[in-house]
Parts: structure tokens; sequence; C-alpha cells
């Protein structure tokens, strides 16, 4: 490290901040085809007569040019009817995510009010949902969301127990690091070795530190009796 402009810890803690990153960006892609792929493929429309229920795509569709504007209304009332409490949350592609912030603050002093259909809801932003979305035979594009009963899906971490445990060798240090983005407890493995680093700019009796973060996730959502039936429902505009 004479040789380096950056001190040893900035690239520790660069490297650190990159990898923090690509969990995030890991774990929501793995979050959203959880939800996408485990979307529930029984009829739920339950004789609604505001959408229709798309065996091929198992998705509710809603007509946007007549029911648009009470899509989150819509999406409420047939999570109702299928016996889901609130709260509630909508998991959005970008398209309906963007649609519902603006329709949402159409308040009291507006001409048109929509805000009633606010209470009692989660909205989050899952860019990932539109592309998976698109590639269905419908290709919905104006708008598609995942709604579901809160505490109805969850995910269970694990380390292995050499870390939980801190075990340490003579070569290699087993421990745990709190990832501060989502609070979350990761498996840290270091392990050094003699490293000759004159191919990358530094020296020849060097050593080299090799840094592991590893986190095994499993998701899962509540268990129903019918097959197919899941808590996880698709809606789209068309």
């Amino acid at each position: 490290m004479d040789n380096n402009f950056f001190t040893q810890a900035d690239e520790f803690d660069t490297g650190v901040d990159n990898c923090i990153k690509a969990f995030m960006n890991g774990f929501e892609t793995l979050a959203i085809n959880h939800l996408f792929n485990n979307r529930n493929t029984v009829d739920f429309d339950q004789g609604s007569n505001e959408g229709t229920f798309d065996v091929v795509e198992d998705t509710f569709e809603i007509t946007n040019s007549t029911n648009g504007e009470r899509a989150v209304q819509i999406t409420k009332s047939i999570l109702d009817l299928n016996a889901y409490s609130p709260s509630y949350t909508f998991y959005c592609d970008e398209t309906s995510f963007n649609r519902f912030e603006k329709d949402l603050q159409q308040g009291n002093s507006n001409s048109t009010n929509l805000s009633f259909q606010n209470e009692g809801i989660t909205f989050v932003r899952s860019p990932e949902l539109g592309p998976l979305f698109g590639a269905l035979v419908s290709a919905y594009s104006l708008g598609a969301w995942i709604a579901i009963q809160d505490g109805s899906v969850g995910v269970n971490t694990w380390i292995p127990r050499q870390n939980r445990e801190g075990r340490v060798t003579p070569e290699d240090v087993y421990s745990t690091m709190i990832n501060p983005v989502d609070g979350l407890s990761y498996a840290l493995h270091t392990y050094v070795e003699r490293f000759d680093g004159t191919a990358t700019n530094s020296v020849k009796q060097d050593t080299k530190t090799e840094w592991e973060l590893s986190l095994d996730l499993a998701f899962h959502d509540t268990p129903l009796t019918v097959a197919g039936e899941t808590s996880l429902l698709a809606f789209a505009l068309v």
C-alpha cells in the first residue's frame, strides 16, 4: 500500500460500501421475484363487476379508462372480499406507483378528491415488477402491482455457526457484521495470506487480506390449503 494514493482503510470502506449496495440490489431482486412468481393463481374476483381475473396471467385487470382513478379503492375492496383485513402493502411497478402517488395527492382542496383511498395502505416502489409484468402475454404497461395483507409475507435469515460463535483459527477469523442499512447480522470471514503485489502496484513481500460477507435468506408467504391460492394478489390496469 506504500505506493497507493488511497489508504487501506479508504479502499476497505469503499469495498464494504459497494458490497452493501450490491446486497441491497440483490435482495430487492430476490424479494420481487418471490412476490411475482408466487402470486395467486386462483380466481379471486369474488363476483366483482369492476374488473376481471385473467386466468392466463393470474392478474386481476381493472379498466383504466373507466376505473383507473379508483384502482386503489377497487384493490382494497377485492382484498376485503377475500377476507384480508387492513393494513395492506401494495408493491407497485414504476408506472402504478407514480400514478397512485399523483392521484392520492388529489385532496380536499381539489375538484376531484381521490385521497380517501389512501387509508391503511403502504405503497412500495418496486421498479423490477415492471419488466416481469411486461414480459407476460398481456404485456401490462399501464401499471401493475401486487397487494398483500401486512404480516402475510416474510423472510428468515441465517448465518453459519462458526460465524455466530466467533470462531478463530491461525489463518481465519469468523465473525459477524451488522449492516447499517437493513440492521441484519451478516457472516464475515477474513483470512490473510502472503502475496506478491508487484503486478498490482504493491511490493513483492506483501500480504493480502480476503474479506467475505454473506447472508442466507428464505422468503415465504402465508400457507393456504387450496392449490395455487396464495396471499399475493396481482392487479393491473388495462
